[in-house]
C-alpha cells in the first residue's frame, strides 16, 4: 500500500459515509439525546469552551454499544460526528460576530458608509476590505477551507463542509482510541482491508493514530488543495508508466530468468519512483503522517 493509496483510503473512510439515513427510530431517540445535551451545554459555555465540552463526548455510548446493532452504531455515529461539526460551525460564526463587533464601532453617522474611524486609533478601516475579511472568517479562514479547484468541484456540498472542518480543527483528535478502532472494524468488516488489519494489527493502530493526530488529517485532506500539484504529479506517473512499458518491450534479450529479474526490478523501480515523485510534490502533508508511521512502526 503506497502513501497516496493510504491517503485515498483514509479520506474515503472518514467522509464517504455507509449510505443514507433510513428512518430508525432507535437512531433518532439518540439523537434527539444529542441535541438535547448540546443545547444544555449551549446553556452553560460559549466559544473555545463549549467546542473543548463537545470533543468530551463520545460518539457511542455504552448503552448504545449494547443495545444498538452495527448498521445502526454507524448511521448514528455518522449523524453526530455531521451535527457536531454544524455546531462548530455556529461557534466559529459567533466568534467571529463578537470580534468584528469589538473592532467596528456603531456608526452614528449614516452619511459616511465608505470609512469607518477606530476611536482607539488614528487608522481606517475600508469597508469592503474589512467585509471581505469577515466572510473569510466566517467560512473558515485562510489556510482552513477548501479552495474552488476541479477536485473539490467534483464533491458534494456535504463533503466539502466536512473536509473544511476536518483541515481545521479534527473531530477525531480528542475521541478515544477504541471508539476509532471499533468505527474501523464495522466500515471495514468483511473487506480486503479489514481482513489485513485482522492479519496486521500494526495496520490498524496506524490508521487509529493517523486519525486521532492534530496535524495528520488536515494536512492529508489539504492535498485537495494542491490542484496544480496533483496535475504534475499525475503527468509524472504517466511518464514512469511509459518508460516502464518501453522498457518492458525492450526486455527480450538473455534466457528467461533473466528477463523475468528485470520486469521485476522494473515494477519495484516504477513503484519507488512513483513514492518518490509523490513525497516530491507532497512532502509538506504527508510528513505529519509520516511521523505518525514512525511512531508506530519503529
Amino acid at each position: 500500500m503506497n502513501l497516496r493509496t493510504l491517503t485515498l483510503t483514509i479520506l474515503v473512510f472518514l467522509v464517504s459515509g455507509v449510505g443514507v439515513l433510513k428512518a430508525d427510530p432507535a437512531v433518532n431517540r439518540a439523537l434527539d439525546e444529542s441535541r438535547k445535551e448540546i443545547e444544555q451545554l449551549k446553556s452553560e459555555f460559549q466559544g473555545e469552551e463549549l467546542r473543548n465540552q463537545i470533543k468530551k463526548l463520545p460518539l457511542l455510548k455504552s448503552d448504545e454499544l449494547r443495545t444498538l446493532n452495527s448498521h445502526q452504531q454507524l448511521k448514528l455515529r455518522d449523524k453526530r460526528l455531521e451535527y457536531w461539526m454544524q455546531v462548530y460551525a455556529e461557534i466559529d460564526a459567533a466568534e467571529a460576530k463578537e470580534e468584528i463587533s469589538e473592532r467596528v464601532p456603531t456608526q452614528e453617522n449614516s452619511e459616511r458608509p465608505e470609512v469607518i474611524e477606530v476611536t482607539d486609533s488614528a487608522e481606517q478601516i475600508d469597508v469592503q476590505e474589512l467585509s471581505r475579511q469577515v466572510n473569510e472568517r466566517l467560512k473558515g479562514g485562510s489556510g482552513s477551507q477548501l479552495d474552488k479547484n476541479f477536485m473539490s468541484n467534483l464533491m458534494d456540498t456535504k463533503m466539502k463542509a466536512q473536509l473544511s472542518e476536518m483541515m481545521k480543527n479534527n473531530p477525531l483528535a480528542s475521541l478515544p482510541r477504541e471508539e476509532i478502532e471499533s468505527r474501523l472494524e464495522l466500515s471495514f468488516e468483511g473487506k480486503p482491508l479489514g481482513k489485513m488489519m485482522k492479519k496486521y494489527p500494526k495496520l490498524k493502530t496506524l490508521f487509529v493514530e493517523t486519525a486521532r493526530d492534530e496535524k495528520a488529517l488536515p494536512s492529508l485532506i489539504s492535498i485537495v488543495n494542491k490542484p496544480e500539484e496533483m496535475k504534475h504529479y499525475g503527468i509524472t506517473v504517466a511518464v514512469i508508466f511509459l518508460v516502464a512499458f518501453i522498457l518492458n518491450l525492450l526486455n527480450s534479450k538473455g534466457n528467461l530468468l533473466k528477463r523475468i529479474g528485470k520486469k521485476l526490478a522494473l515494477g519495484i523501480g516504477s513503484f519507488l519512483c512513483n513514492i518518490g515523485a509523490f513525497y516530491f510534490f507532497f512532502h509538506q502533508e504527508i510528513d505529519p503522517t509520516l511521523n505518525v508511521v514512525k511512531r508506530v512502526f519503529f
